[in-house]
């Protein structure tokens, strides 16, 4: 049974009165470093994932017996690692179905605390029916060792030591958002380990240059790359994901999921390494069969970058999905999952 001292008991009456770290540094006459190293004290104590379930808790009386899970939270796969040179990359499996598929996450993630999104244990469940999935925290996030987030060409090998680790030698690749990138270098570099690609909402690049005016000018990025950094975590629901932007929960899960995933510098990081990304000229290597989607109105990455993708690929398909969520769990989730299994079952047949 989990003991809190009389300062966390004080810190969580002021979480449960909903003031935030500063607020509650300035109550308590402490740092707010103090003030949020209690806050995550008291959720290693309780076995609690957020401020809101600390709230929770404290509103029903703090009982002594703790709750051994908390209600509406799935119980996530084992995370375990694979170790690339010197650098420790966290993976889970989940599902077993015919395929085996990496999943190469977006901008930031968490392998255990995504878990607490039921939206996001329903997209992933919903993909496991037909695939084993491969789930991995990047390097310098989430639960990978805390280093600098590397290069593309650095995330690619880091895939290539998971696969090792499991002993895959072929298997399908999805590249979300930033994770495109990857997945796309991925499939170029060890074509024959890739039976097929899946790219949603990406990019080859995203800065602009005299050959591609589709991109985000290279001053308004160091401008968006400052103002993350110094306001971190960013949260624009507006632009992320505008069905759940009316949403406090879904708002308060994303923004602890970018907390715990990456610190300021490393999200400033991971910003000057899009900067530099550009695999176009990768792209025409790619020989296994390749689907690209993209959402019509994703406010997030333009879909003339995803057209741009697909219009390098050799017989690459592309789908178009209505709505304006760039996160693939939120919208019109049905839609993206079914156009996935029905190419990967389509693959599998040929």
């Amino acid at each position: 049974m989990a003991t809190l001292t009389r300062r966390e008991i004080q810190v969580a009456e002021l979480v449960a009165s909903g003031l935030m770290n500063r607020e509650i540094a300035q109550r308590l006459s402490i740092s707010e470093r103090t003030a949020e190293y209690h806050i995550e004290q008291i959720r290693n104590k309780l076995g609690f994932h957020s401020r809101h379930e600390i709230a929770e808790w404290m509103k029903g009386g703090a009982g002594s017996e703790l709750p051994t899970a908390v209600a509406g939270a799935a119980i996530h796969p084992q995370t375990r690692y694979a170790r690339n040179g010197k650098v420790n990359i966290a993976f889970q499996l989940i599902g077993s179905g015919a395929v085996d598929l990496v999943v190469v996450p977006g901008w930031v993630s968490h392998l255990e605390h995504m878990w607490r999104d039921p939206s996001y244990v329903a997209y992933l469940r919903r993909l496991a029916r037909f695939a084993r999935l491969i789930l991995f925290d990047k390097r310098g996030t989430g639960m990978s060792d805390r280093v600098s987030v590397g290069s593309v060409e650095d995330r690619v090998n880091d895939i290539h030591a998971v696969l090792d680790a499991l002993g895959i030698q072929r298997t399908a690749i999805y590249g979300i958002s930033e994770g495109g990138p990857v997945a796309l270098l991925f499939a170029a570099t060890y074509s024959e380990m890739v039976s097929a690609v899946v790219i949603y909402g990406s990019f080859a690049r995203m800065v602009a240059a005299p050959d591609y005016p589709i991109g985000v000018p290279a001053g308004a990025w160091r401008e968006r790359t400052e103002f993350t950094e110094r306001n971190w975590p960013v949260i624009d629901l507006e632009r992320w994901a505008p069905s759940r932007a009316a949403d406090p929960r879904f708002r308060e899960w994303l923004a602890e999921v970018r907390r715990y995933g990456a610190s300021p510098g490393a999200a400033r990081e991971l910003m000057e390494v899009i900067e530099t990304v550009d695999v176009r000229p990768a792209l025409r290597a790619i020989r296994s069969p390749t689907l690209v989607m993209h959402r019509s109105d994703d406010g997030t990455i333009p879909i003339a970058m995803g057209h741009e993708i697909a219009s390098r690929i050799p017989h690459a398909r592309w789908v178009e999905l209505e709505g304006g969520d760039h996160l693939p769990w939120t919208g019109n989730v049905d839609s993206l999952v079914r156009e996935i299994e029905r190419f990967l079952a389509e693959v599998r047949d040929i």
